[in-house]
């Protein structure tokens, strides 16, 4: 079962001054443009042929600009693994650069040839004008010099008006959404990765403590079992503290929360919440163990405030389980924001891409936000 909390989110939209002032700019261009078509065009022919003239200057322009204002992408083929490293995996992926490569081959290619053939300018911008200006110098229209000295008006400064605007608007927005695209797709990448690894390391634990048998201690057939119980817990702190870390120790220790579980059964009275607050790590684990055979929901606050504050790593996973089989006896799924806050802190602290980080965010999908 997966339990949500709503949260409230208010992202910051806001452009920022330098998109008010780009805002601005394009509104007087636009302005100006029509002012332009209204006063010179003298009929709707001319109007329009103006009209086109200035869009076609100004997508050209701004087509220019968007190539010289791409950014370039900086990326590595190492990929961080969830503890931290840089690993080279069989499979990966990474940012697309191919527009970067070709606005990067393209404006190299625009400045040199343009370099080079600096002088036959002017030849190529003299057509170009005199084909706008024979569409203005109708019978009914402006004299030829006169439209061609606007033709030359109108073909420079919307060409350049055109390339500012395409440059300015990638440097200052394009920039920042393929920036925030790209990372978006790398955390998702990363998260699937750190998924991946949480939910192998639970699968792998849970895979084991299944085909575990009972911790094999031996007791007295006349021994009560509250008294097993508290053998279970001493020895429990016994391998923790004499035992180096390993798988070794990792199996002893979970035989040993199997038979709490299975001793849970027999017990006629158990104190869980003296259990829950115990400094010692095998009675509080006892508690973990016994709430994950016979859970109750009111105790749901003790358990999280004891694995959230313990020391051990095994017994945090411990208590996590425990929790999830409380938090299918709850009667409705409205988790107390008090409970739900101390488990996102604990949350936030622990290393991405473990088993307990991994069951918390099953259980909360939203505690990662």
């Amino acid at each position: 079962m997966r339990w949500s909390i709503k949260t409230n989110q208010n992202p910051d939209y806001s452009k920022g001054p330098s998109m008010r002032m780009m805002n601005w700019l394009s509104g007087i261009i636009l302005f100006f443009g029509i002012i332009i078509v209204l006063f010179f065009g003298v009929n709707s022919t001319g109007k329009a042929i103006i009209f086109i003239w200035m869009l076609a200057c100004l997508l050209f322009g701004a087509a220019i600009g968007f190539l010289f204002g791409i950014p370039k992408i900086l990326q590595n083929n190492q990929t961080p693994l969830p503890n931290g490293s840089n690993s080279t995996p069989a499979y990966q992926q990474q940012v697309n650069t191919n527009l970067t490569e070709i606005s990067d081959w393209l404006t190299k290619i625009i400045v040199g040839l343009g370099l080079v053939n600096l002088i036959n300018l002017p030849p190529y911008l003299s057509k170009v004008a005199n084909v706008f200006a024979k569409g203005l110098s109708m019978p009914s229209g402006p004299t030829m010099d006169f439209s061609l000295a606007f033709a030359y008006g109108t073909i420079i400064s919307y060409t350049i008006l055109g390339f500012l605007f395409g440059y300015i608007t990638t440097r200052l927005y394009l920039a920042g959404a393929f920036s925030e695209a790209d990372q978006r797709a790398l955390r998702i990448i990363a998260q699937k990765t750190e998924d991946a690894a949480g939910a192998a390391k639970s699968a792998l634990q849970k895979a084991e403590f299944a085909m575990l048998k009972p911790s094999t201690l031996s007791h007295e057939s006349n021994e009560i079992p509250e008294e097993q119980m508290n053998e279970l817990s001493i020895s429990y702190d016994n391998i923790r503290s004499s035992w180096e870390p390993g798988k070794m120790r990792t199996t002893k220790m979970a035989e040993i929360v199997k038979e709490m579980m299975a001793l849970s059964n027999s017990l006629p009275t158990f104190d869980v919440s003296k259990a829950l607050k115990e400094t010692d790590n095998g009675k509080r684990l006892a508690g973990y163990a016994y709430l994950y055979v016979k859970p109750e929901y009111k105790y749901i606050e003790e358990l999280v405030n004891a694995f959230t504050l313990d020391p051990t790593p095994f017994g945090q996973y411990w208590g996590i389980q425990a929790l999830e089989k409380v938090l299918d006896l709850m009667p409705t799924q409205k988790l107390s924001p008090t409970i739900f806050n101390k488990l996102k802190t604990y949350y936030d602290k622990l290393a991405k891409g473990n088993d307990r980080e991994y069951e918390l965010r099953r259980l909360f999908p939203e505690i990662k936000k």
